[in-house]
């Protein structure tokens, strides 16, 4: 009876009697099971940050894309304006003009 109620000790803990006394065996099966729980729980941690790393990197991309869309659509209502066309075919050297009445409606009676 004094044997089963011996003090923890350094000595015992690396002799190995530890591990064989009836408390740590009667609990090893609950002390695996704690241990399985913490690895699952830093495996689905790092997931979890990785997954979120790779959707704020996708936020930024679409906020990038979203301003060069604006950024084109804006150049190209500059590029459709009349002013900018006719600059610009003058300075090419292609010889448009505007016509000076404006167009006239066929009416089919």
């Amino acid at each position: 009876m004094a044997e089963d109620k011996q003090r923890f000790n350094i000595k015992t803990f690396f002799s190995g009697t530890t591990f064989v006394e009836r408390y740590i065996v009667k609990y090893l099966d609950i002390i695996l099971y704690l241990t399985l729980l913490a690895f699952l729980y830093m495996g689905n941690r790092y997931s979890c940050e990785k997954k979120l790393l790779d959707i704020r990197q996708t936020n930024e991309n679409i906020k990038e894309y979203r301003f060069l869309s604006m950024t084109l659509a804006a150049k190209m209502v500059n590029n459709e304006r009349q002013s900018t066309l006719i600059k610009t075919l003058k300075a090419n050297g292609i010889e448009l003009y505007e016509p000076d009445e404006p167009l006239k409606v066929i009416e089919r009676k």
